[in-house]
């Protein structure tokens, strides 16, 4: 349209890797075709993969921010020793803060429950919404 508009200086900052399985507790493999949202939390802004048929995922390209990860399983639920379990709302939610390449989410049989039945079975001392602590996997 021959119109320009000056953005100013822009900050080119690094992106990471975001990394991991989705591993199913009761030791089935993960569904073919099931997908993994990645959402950047400050832009409302997502990315989508396949899991693989080992459940591995990869993300490439995240910047340093908060971001959630999303997976929606037939007949599991997130387990609740997932130290990125976002118990408002059933999902993985943490800061990237580097490449993150051992992000192994547990899921457990079991249906999805709503946010408040889902909150009132926290463990004591487990953060209900992890938005500032490191984006962190299952440890194997």
């Amino acid at each position: 349209s021959g119109t320009k508009q000056d953005l100013g200086n822009l900050t080119v900052q690094p992106a990471y890797t975001v990394a991991g399985r989705i591993v199913l507790a009761d030791g089935k493999p993960v569904p073919p075709k099931t997908h993994l949202h990645l959402i950047r939390e400050a832009a409302q802004d997502a990315l989508q993969t396949t899991i693989g048929p080992d459940g591995a995922f990869v993300f490439h390209g995240v910047p340093a921010e908060t971001v959630s990860l999303n997976v929606r399983i037939k007949g599991y639920r997130p387990a609740k020793t997932n130290p990125s379990l976002d118990w408002l709302n059933g999902r993985f939610l943490g800061r990237v803060t580097g490449d993150q390449t051992n992000v192994d989410l547990l899921m457990e049989p079991g249906d999805w429950q709503l946010s408040n039945q889902f909150q009132e079975n926290r463990p004591e001392g487990t953060d209900a919404y992890p938005a500032d602590k490191p984006l962190r996997g299952v440890q194997r």
